[in-house]
């Protein structure tokens, strides 16, 4: 291979012999991510038959960081035996051979580890590392630490200083600043914060007992109800039903209904009935009437939407819950009551209201065939958003809806304004609408000013990572990555953050520090979409894998869902089980995590499967990868086939009704025209509009 990326990832083999000498499973697991994942997914792609033959072609790339040898053989020798020590808990053993190497950044990344554990460290040494290392990552983790860390002993003077110059952000912090302020005869303030401790304090049983004996009378039967409110709210329907007897009866009937409502279970209707009629307009009843009414698919649920005030609490959750009854009204064909319900989604502000404001323009335009409604829905829609996923779907279906209209020039306009984002699913079909079409591009990635990148260099932050890269310990890497990037302020400096992390071993924070700059305007293509230097660049499923790789984990080989799915290719147990014995391989779930060439085999196994099954349907594969076969069965059969000319793809897309099924269709599509870009796919064999029907 030749080129930028072979530089890039040139530390590979470096990284990989010395973390396999003695580095334990977790180094192991990091060498193996590095080494053996890249070129195993090329060779994959060589055995197959339809493999391309043409040389690669190099990447665009930001040029590399150069590696920098500011640590000594000594260093890097007292660095491993003092994680070793660390890895095996032997604390103090790790914080002698740190002060004898004489390095004082050494001293504190031991202390920061350290200090980091619960319960382990007292309040002053804990505030002490805090206010000597503020550029230091996670801080607010440190701070929950020493608030934790407050005992009856500690002086009221170093707490009271503390708590001045940093707000408690735990429970036990808000408790302790009150009794404090108490106790230094502060009545008046001291009061105030045990009620604000009572009212939005999370408590365990025991806890709960405690504060309630010290403190009862400074509160009122008022301040019990914000507590029981706030709580049932937040769905802790446990710690709500311990307070439930500190309010009035009529307030306990009301509580008991909610309660009852969130579990969805039997006595609903008794509870119901012995709400005071002065109550039955309670936000958090209506709220709880309506999102039972809509899991058991009652069209009574948009009488509550109906009569809502403008003025709502919690606007986020009553938003979800309207979209959802939207979107079954437009299931049931009622189309004009969906729309109803979706513009007069009472949304001010933030992603909500973006959310209800495009599906109404979108139900206006493709079920009403109203442009002009439409057309005022996805302006307002893109006045006010500011990240490029957004403005770019704006952009798109205004122009949509202005073609409608038979107003050409305003659908040019808009289409490209979409098109200026050009790594978005949306900006790609506003770009392939003109007709002078100019051949796709991706923009550079900034270059950092000399003076920046030498103040980059000469950061302890930056050290540490470097550090930790040479001895191998990639999992500890991320937080200083994350930090270092909060830090930073100029297009070249994030670059410079991305580059750091890719190449020290963490490719996907990498990922994470691209995704995060684009939302700024700053486009970390090379860092952003990686590719390795040992990929076979001419093989047509060689950017399909890349896009998978990019949605599903980032590139992290130790990445699990909450749902279960692991590895890069986030393949799911009882899948992967299948797709081995399909591959009459031995299945082990560990090695999900641990063998990155297993779950790539697997995972490729698997989104093969799909494609041969949905007759080469990149947009029913995926959906089938994210949400399973059975349900992309029931959508087909209530929503139409996308591979028939009669069903628009994109409508059929936008009716999955799980957001995170169409969000995860748009990403990896557009994942795939930006890695198509990026290996030079010639364009006449690909393109957007193509993908949403079948795979060339």
């Amino acid at each position: 291979m030749t080129g930028s990326p072979n530089i890039v990832w040139g530390i590979v083999r470096k990284i990989t012999m010395e973390t396999i000498r003695g580095k334990g499973p977790i180094g192991v697991c990091a060498a193996l991510f590095l080494a053996v994942v890249f070129p195993f997914v090329a060779a994959m792609a060589q055995n197959d038959s339809s493999a391309g033959t043409a040389a690669p072609v190099p990447v665009p790339a930001l040029k590399p960081v150069p590696s920098l040898k500011t640590f000594s053989p000594e260093t890097l020798k007292t660095a491993r035996a003092i994680f070793k020590d660390i890895n095996g808990k032997r604390w103090k053993a790790a914080h002698r051979k740190a002060a004898q190497s004489g390095d004082p950044l050494l001293g504190s990344l031991v202390r920061w580890f350290d200090l980091r554990r619960e319960g382990a460290h007292g309040f002053e040494k804990i505030t002490t590392f805090i206010e000597t290392h503020p550029d230091w990552p996670r801080l607010r983790t440190l701070t929950s630490r020493a608030e934790e860390a407050i005992t009856d002993a500690t002086s009221d003077t170093l707490v009271l200083a503390w708590f001045a110059a940093h707000p408690p952000i735990t429970t036990k912090g808000l408790v302790r600043y009150g009794e404090a302020l108490l106790r230094q005869g502060w009545g008046t303030e001291g009061a105030a914060v045990i009620r604000r401790a009572w009212i939005t304090g999370n408590f365990d049983y025991r806890q709960e007992r405690t504060f309630i004996a010290r403190h009862h009378k400074r509160w009122t039967r008022e301040d019990n109800w914000a507590r029981l409110d706030r709580l049932l709210w937040e769905g802790k329907l446990k710690t709500a039903r311990r307070t439930i007897r500190r309010v009035d009866k009529d307030h306990q009937a009301l509580a008991e209904a909610r309660r009852r409502l969130r579990l969805n279970r039997g006595g609903v209707d008794w509870a119901i009935r012995r709400v005071p009629a002065y109550l039955l307009g309670d936000p958090g009843f209506l709220y709880e009437r309506l999102r039972w009414r809509r899991l058991h698919e009652r069209d009574d649920a948009r009488e509550i939407l109906a009569a809502l005030p403008f003025d709502l609490t919690h606007p986020e959750l009553w938003w979800t819950e309207r979209a959802a009854v939207t979107r079954q009204a437009l299931s049931k064909g009622d189309t004009s009551a969906a729309y109803q319900l979706a513009s007069s989604h009472k949304q001010v502000e933030g992603t909500s209201f973006a959310e209800a404001e495009w599906l109404s323009g979108w139900i206006a335009l493709r079920f009403l065939h109203d442009g002009e409604a439409a057309l005022n829905h996805f302006t307002r829609f893109y006045g006010n958003v500011r990240y490029p996923v957004s403005r770019s779907r704006a952009a798109y279906y205004a122009a949509r809806a202005a073609q409608s209209l038979g107003r050409s020039e305003l659908a040019q306009s808009w289409h490209a304004k979409a098109a200026e984002f050009p790594t978005t699913f949306h900006g790609q079909l506003a770009a392939a609408r003109f007709k002078n079409r100019i051949p796709p591009s991706l923009p550079p990635d900034p270059l950092p000013a000399t003076q920046k990148r030498e103040q980059f260099n000469a950061r302890d932050l930056v050290r540490i990572v470097r550090l930790l890269g040479e001895i191998g310990e990639y999992k500890r890497i991320k937080p200083f990555v994350i930090h270092l990037n909060d830090l930073v302020s100029t297009p070249g400096e994030r670059a410079l953050v991305a580059n750091l992390a890719h190449d020290n071993g963490r490719p996907d924070v990498g990922v994470k520090i691209a995704r995060q700059a684009i939302r700024n305007g700053v486009y970390l293509v090379s860092r952003g979409y990686p590719i390795p230097a040992q990929f076979d660049r001419e093989h047509p499923k060689t950017p399909l894998l890349l896009a998978l790789m990019r949605q599903e984990s980032g590139f992290d080989g130790f990445a699990e869902s909450h749902a279960g799915a692991r590895g890069l290719m986030q393949i799911m147990p009882a899948t992967a089980k299948n797709m081995a014995r399909r591959l009459n391989l031995p299945y082990s779930k560990a090695r999900l995590i641990t063998d990155p060439r297993y779950n790539l085999m697997l995972g490729r196994a698997y989104i093969s499967s799909l494609l041969d099954k949905y007759g080469n349907s990149y947009v029913l594969a995926l959906a089938a990868y994210n949400a399973g076969p059975k349900r992309v069965k029931r959508w087909l059969r209530s929503n139409g086939d996308p591979r028939s000319s009669e069903v628009d793809t994109l409508d059929w897309i936008e009716r999955i009704p799980f957001y995170e099924t169409r969000t995860y269709i748009q990403r990896v599509l557009s994942n795939l025209q930006v890695y198509r870009m990026l290996l030079n796919t010639p364009q006449t064999s690909w393109s957007l509009e193509n993908d949403l029907h079948y795979r060339n």
